[in-house]
């Protein structure tokens, strides 16, 4: 490894350090949700009981269940404390980090990824939630792994690859449900349509050991809380808080279709100076064939959660790291590199 990638590598710790650790040890657990999580996974590790979640004495089945593992097995090796039922959770967005920093290093050289890293990371959303104890957090992660293991996969036509986005979506379903599969396989199915054609498409995507992967390892958890709990879980799980959220049915957080659009705005806040030069490169044709992909992922991520009548602000965080890449990518001449190194020390 040469200097200037160990230089670089060192950047990016700095990055997780400044951004994700420091002093997590001192945050509280933030109700409703952390709170009802922690003591969930207690129960498990005193009950032996890892299939059905309980919070009160009532069986928690809205959510699947690889928080409460995380934070279970955590606490199993480092004992019950506040700080310790986060760990999981940094480690993954540090994960989640130099994911998007490698990809972005292969397609778009160092110093863009190393933007598009600091750009991720001052991200209100992701500051804040880089250190909750939600599904969303590793969610994003998995979201974001499978994304483009299946954009190689298709690109390259190479099975090995799609096979691991099928075993990152697995995972992802046992963290949030189906949209740890809607999303990756909604924004790539679409674009290699178009680049490739349908059959084509269809041929690669369909691999007969990935969907086996993907079902074998959901079916860890929701073979068993199936067997167990029947037609209840499958209607609170995913009629109630899937089909009906989306579709209005069960009105529980309604919010107009632009909702996103100022939250979007809001976490960006440090970066807005460098929004008119991003809205500039978005519709110019001087984009390389993976920036367009990114920018799909953007806009069928920003379409599939604008249409759904239920919404939370922080859903929306399955877009970041697609646009953190895009604004990043803006700075493309020297100028504006300039531009963006002046305005980095102000910050």
């Amino acid at each position: 490894m040469n200097h200037a990638k160990r230089n670089y590598i060192a950047i990016i710790l700095i990055f997780f350090f400044c951004f994700f650790f420091l002093f997590f040890w001192k945050l509280p657990l933030y109700p409703p949700d952390e709170p009802k999580y922690t003591f969930s996974a207690v129960k498990m590790l005193e009950t032996g009981d890892y299939i059905t979640p309980n919070f009160n004495c009532k069986e928690r089945l809205e959510k699947p269940i690889l928080t409460y593992w995380l934070i279970a097995g955590s606490y199993k090796i480092l004992g019950v404390s506040d700080w310790v039922s986060k760990i999981p959770f940094i480690l993954i967005s540090f994960v989640l980090l130099l994911t998007i920093y490698i990809f972005s290093l292969k397609e778009l050289g160092y110093s863009t990824a190393i933007t598009a890293s600091l750009i991720f990371c001052t991200n209100l959303h992701i500051f804040a939630y880089s250190k909750a104890i939600i599904p969303e957090n590793p969610l994003l992660f998995f979201n974001t792994l499978s994304i483009f293991l299946f954009y190689y996969g298709l690109r390259d036509e190479k099975k090995l690859l799609i096979i691991l986005g099928y075993l990152s979506c697995g995972l992802g379903f046992l963290t949030k449900g189906p949209l740890a599969l809607i999303i990756p396989v909604g924004i790539n199915f679409p674009y290699f349509f178009i680049k490739k054609g349908f059959l084509n498409t269809l041929k690669n995507l369909l691999n007969p050991l990935g969907i086996i992967i993907f079902l074998s390892v959901s079916l860890v958890w929701y073979g068993p809380v199936i067997y167990i709990h029947g037609y209840k879980f499958i209607d609170e799980f995913f009629i109630l808080h899937n089909v009906k959220r989306f579709t209005g049915s069960a009105s529980m957080h309604i919010y107009p279709f632009y909702y996103y659009i100022p939250i979007i705005f809001a976490t960006y806040y440090l970066w807005l100076p460098a929004f008119p030069n991003f809205f500039k490169y978005i519709v110019s044709p001087n984009k390389t064939r993976f920036e367009g992909f990114v920018v799909w992922w953007c806009i069928f991520v920003l379409i599939l959660f604008s249409l759904s009548k239920n919404k939370l602000h922080h859903y929306i965080i399955i877009i970041y790291p697609a646009l953190s890449i895009l604004i990043a990518s803006s700075f493309s001449n020297l100028k504006e590199r300039k531009a963006f190194s002046d305005y980095v020390l102000i910050l």
